[in-house]
């Protein structure tokens, strides 16, 4: 993976319960965040947080932000054009 290539640690699977700024002056190793995972905290001077909409519970200040939308996506045979424009009315964005 690139990240990984270019010195990133991936905590895949890891449940976030808390990201918290360090204030003040960084400690010893320049760190800028305190994660708290189930795993145990880390420190660490840059996040990518990927969490899809489970952000909003992890970060407080995304909670008027990020919204969970529902997605569905179904193939059927070709339609005729009549046929998909009464059912995709006012060229709605659909996949």
């Amino acid at each position: 993976m690139a990240a990984e290539r270019a010195g990133a640690d991936i905590h895949e699977g890891t449940r976030v319960l808390a990201v918290d700024r360090i204030s003040g002056s960084p400690v010893s190793d320049g760190s800028r965040f305190l994660i708290r995972t189930s795993r145990g905290d880390i420190h660490t001077k840059e996040i990518m947080l990927a969490a899809n909409a489970w952000i909003r519970n992890i970060v407080p200040q995304f909670r008027q932000r990020v919204l969970p939308a529902e997605s569905f996506i179904i193939a059927t045979e070709p339609l005729p054009m009549e046929l998909a424009q009464k059912l995709i009315p006012n060229n709605r964005v659909v996949s």
